[in-house]
């Protein structure tokens, strides 16, 4: 979900956009902080926050 609403695989995220992921009973909520096509492996941790 993002924003709160179902939407497909391939739908676009936005910065401020909060994802909610869910495994069985947990769910993890994220909020996106930075978009960039290029990224390397050490800057993606500033790309969200877990909520």
């Amino acid at each position: 979900m993002i924003n709160g609403k179902v939407v497909k695989p391939g739908a676009e995220v936005k910065v401020g956009d909060i994802i909610e992921i869910r495994f069985g009973n947990n769910t993890t909520r994220v909020e996106v902080t930075a978009i960039s096509e290029h990224v390397l492996k050490s800057e993606s941790k500033d790309m969200y926050i877990i909520r």
